[in-house]
This record gives C-alpha cells, sequence and structure tokens, in this order.
C-alpha cells in the first residue's frame, strides 16, 4: 500500500472512530459538548492539510496522533459514565432501605420503633455520605471531562 492511501486510511478510521463514540453517547444518554473533540479535531484538520500538500508521513503520523485523543475523551466519558451508574445505583438503595425500614415501623411496637429510628436515622445519614461522595465522583469526571476539552 501506497504511503499516500495508508495516510489516507488513517484519516478515515479516526473518522469512523469518533462516529463511533458520538453514537454509543448518544445510545446512553450522556450530554457532552462538541468540544471535547476540540484535540481530535485539530489534528485531524492538520493530517487532511498534510495529506493535501503531499505530507504523507506527515499525514499519517498526526491521524495517529488523532486517534490517540480519541482514546483520551473514550476513558473520561467512560469516567462519567461510572460515576453516574453508582449515583444511580445509591438512590436506587436508599429507596429500598426506606422501604424497608418503613416496614419495620409498621410491624415494630414502640420500643422497637425508636430503635429503628435510630437505625434509619444513621442509615440516611450514611447514604447522604455516599450519595454525596457519587455526586462528587460525577462532577469530578464532568470536570475531567471539561479540563479535557479546554486543554484543546
Amino acid at each position: 500500500m501506497e504511503v499516500k492511501d495508508e495516510a489516507a486510511k488513517k484519516i478515515r478510521e479516526a473518522e469512523k472512530e469518533k462516529a463511533e463514540i458520538i453514537r454509543e453517547v448518544q445510545k446512553e444518554g450522556l450530554d457532552i459538548s462538541a468540544e471535547v473533540f476540540a484535540q481530535f479535531d485539530s489534528l485531524l484538520d492538520q493530517a487532511k492539510a498534510a495529506l493535501a500538500s503531499g505530507k504523507y508521513e506527515e499525514a499519517k503520523e498526526l491521524a495517529k496522533q488523532a486517534e490517540k485523543s480519541l482514546d483520551a475523551v473514550e476513558n473520561k466519558i467512560e469516567d462519567l459514565q461510572q460515576a453516574k451508574e453508582e449515583e444511580k445505583e445509591l438512590k436506587e438503595e436508599a429507596e429500598e432501605q426506606q422501604i424497608e425500614a418503613e416496614e419495620k415501623l409498621k410491624e415494630a411496637d414502640k420500643e422497637s420503633a425508636e430503635k429503628i429510628k435510630e437505625e434509619l436515622k444513621q442509615n440516611e445519614e450514611k447514604l447522604k455520605e455516599d450519595q454525596k461522595k457519587a455526586k462528587e465522583e460525577v462532577k469530578r469526571a464532568e470536570e475531567n471531562l471539561r479540563e479535557s476539552e479546554e486543554e484543546r
């Protein structure tokens, strides 16, 4: 395969990979800014310009760098997905514990009710703490994603 063809192929592959990432993000219902791809877009534009001006090796290398920048974007998107999933799981757990505690209260006599209320209060505090941590993780993941946008 000729160097020119290899460079053009690398550029097409990079464009295809970006499109796949965008489809996956949309499928997952995540909201990310187009700015996330700023570095990729810049590198790919440079690769296309190099290809057009006959600098095939340079075009090929820039296309490879563009693909590497997509790897970093994918990692940050995965972090965001994990943080959001953890937040969702904690919310569901909190709801389940609330229902369970309410059922226990209904079945318990007054003496037991006080003990259960205290248990519930402690569980609620722990869950609030866990939810706060999960929200912080989501926030950190979103900040990391924004930082990657700003770096480009």
